[in-house]
């Protein structure tokens, strides 16, 4: 959602001709110096071996998925519109009501 930077540092052709067939960029600089805001791990997915999740009590994904919802739904706390917003929208419910009577 942040978008993709699309520059000589995100590009990394230098780190690409450095490394070259066959190598690997795991212990390159660059990639060290990038991946944790690059890698995207979902906090629902369980990635724990067999025995491990049998001990943690089996949760399925829509388990996980149950306790999240609940979980945002007892402590979000939504941000009020702004006053000019909430006049819009009451001109445009006006409006449509107007119509389509």
């Amino acid at each position: 959602m942040r978008g993709i930077p699309v520059n000589r540092e995100s590009l990394a052709v230098d780190v690409i001709s450095r490394v070259g067939p066959g190598g690997h960029f795991l212990q390159d600089k660059h990639t060290v110096t990038h991946f944790k805001k690059e890698v995207w791990i979902p906090t629902l997915l369980d990635r724990r071996n067999l025995g491990e999740w049998e001990e943690a009590g089996q949760k399925s994904m829509g388990d996980r998925i149950r306790t999240k919802v609940h979980e945002i739904l007892e402590t979000h706390k939504p941000y009020p519109l702004e006053e000019k917003m909430v006049k819009e929208l009451k001109a445009m419910i006006k409006k449509a009501d107007e119509t389509y009577k």
